[in-house]
């Protein structure tokens, strides 16, 4: 970590203030936002002396390119006692700007700032999106939580379900990008749930694409009986098995349903616990690397009240870190059972088939008296082989998840898990 020495870095005449991809500055208000303390990044990178900052309103350093949006989705968020991240530009005291990607988390009686340089593709795609909201927000007068709504609007058109699933996105890309750019190496778990969050987004395509394909037969069953009415009462069998296949088949759409589609399906508690796993996570490295930062600061006698700031600092990163690793454990036992869910399902289409063969030997039993069976049959064919094909690569990233599930674990804590 370098030094935070105002010297460091030349301040041009105008446009962006400087400061280093390996620099992390905070602040810390009170429940108000009006500022208790910072550390010296901090300090000089906005450009104003500590009498100007302490006792002042965060917004002092807030920049008017910057959507109301944002802010009113910030506090929002930290008033219900949960931690945010954003992407946030700021304007120094001499007219500078910088660019920050903001983590903010509760703390006793107000609330941290921990800042880093964000650098990545999501960063540049924000920056646009935060030009054009500004836009709508200004012609339109918008208060700020119409703007907010517009956002998370936008989100969703940008393929992210809430701006939680969002987050999660930017933290991870931001992180990556960080250990990159300072060469250093990646965090295990971190890398590790980052690996879980990109199986979860394959399973996911997958079971859309499965789903659509059990929607795309729903009419076989009533074709199947249309033929076995040609053939009365020799298709008595026909009819049977069109029934069958029905009932079979809504089953296994059913459970299709229950498990990967809506807010409160397996599927997408398994993908916010990893999301919110990855914040918690990322929330607990940043910390580390602060105290890291202050530590610089207070043997070069340039952090106020050092002591104080890096104890509480420990209280928030061992927070973090212990509700991150509580995380991992759920992330654990739901992995397990995404697995076995999955291996059930596949049982069930293995009865389906069952009776997809059951309807081909009676085919070839009726063959030559009526026009059409062939031509199901052989769409059966088609549905069944994509349908194997699928559930073989949902299941398997169902136990790719579980196993780097339990690998992040404590081998007790696994052991449990497994058991």
């Amino acid at each position: 970590m370098a030094s935070a020495q105002g010297a460091r870095h030349d301040r041009p005449a105008k446009g962006e203030a400087p400061f280093g991809l390996d620099e992390i500055f905070f602040s810390r208000t009170d429940e108000r936002g009006v500022i208790l303390s910072g550390n010296s990044v901090f300090q000089r990178v906005a450009d104003y002396s500590w009498d100007r900052l302490i006792g002042a309103p965060h917004k002092l350093i807030r920049h008017p390119d910057m959507p109301k949006a944002v802010f009113w989705l910030l506090w929002h968020t930290i008033k219900q006692g949960k931690p945010i991240g954003a992407y946030v530009k700021n304007r120094a005291a001499d007219g500078l700007h910088y660019w920050v990607f903001a983590i903010v988390t509760p703390t006793p009686g107000g609330y941290l700032s921990v800042r880093i340089k964000p650098t990545t593709e999501v960063f540049r795609l924000v920056e646009k999106e935060y030009a054009g909201l500004l836009k709508i927000e200004t012609e339109r007068k918008l208060d700020p939580a119409d703007s907010a709504a517009l956002l998370l609007d936008r989100l969703k058109e940008l393929g992210f379900a809430d701006y939680d699933a969002f987050l999660a996105h930017a933290i991870a890309a931001e992180m990556a990008a960080r250990d990159a750019g300072l060469k250093r190496r990646v965090d295990a778990r971190f890398a590790a749930v980052v690996d879980i969050a990109d199986r979860l987004g394959r399973m996911q395509g997958e079971l859309s694409a499965l789903f659509a394909n059990f929607e795309a037969i729903r009419g076989i069953p009533s074709n199947m009986r249309i033929v076995a009415s040609r053939l009365e009462p020799a298709g008595g069998p026909i009819s049977a098995i069109s029934e069958n296949y029905r009932v079979m088949s809504y089953d296994i759409t059913t459970h299709l349903r229950a498990f990967s589609s809506g807010d409160n399906s397996h599927y997408a508690e398994m993908a916010r616990l990893v999301r919110e796993g990855l914040v918690l996570l990322a929330i607990a490295r940043v910390q580390a690397e602060t105290i890291a930062q202050c530590r610089i600061e207070m043997a070069e006698g340039t952090l106020p009240e050092a002591e104080t700031e890096i104890e509480l600092l420990h209280r928030q990163e061992e927070t973090y870190r212990d509700q991150s690793m509580q995380g991992l454990r759920r992330i654990a036992e739901d992995a397990a059972k995404l697995a076995r869910t999955c291996t059930d399902l596949r049982r069930l289409v293995v009865g389906l088939d069952s009776v997809r063969v059951m309807c081909r030997v009676e085919s070839g039993r009726l063959r030559g008296k009526v026009d059409g069976l062939a031509a199901i049959i052989d769409q059966l064919d088609v549905f069944h082989s994509e349908t194997d094909k699928r559930l073989a690569e949902i299941t398997d990233l169902a136990d790719k998840i579980a196993q780097g599930a339990q690998a992040l674990l404590p081998r007790r804590s696994a052991a449990s898990v497994a058991a």
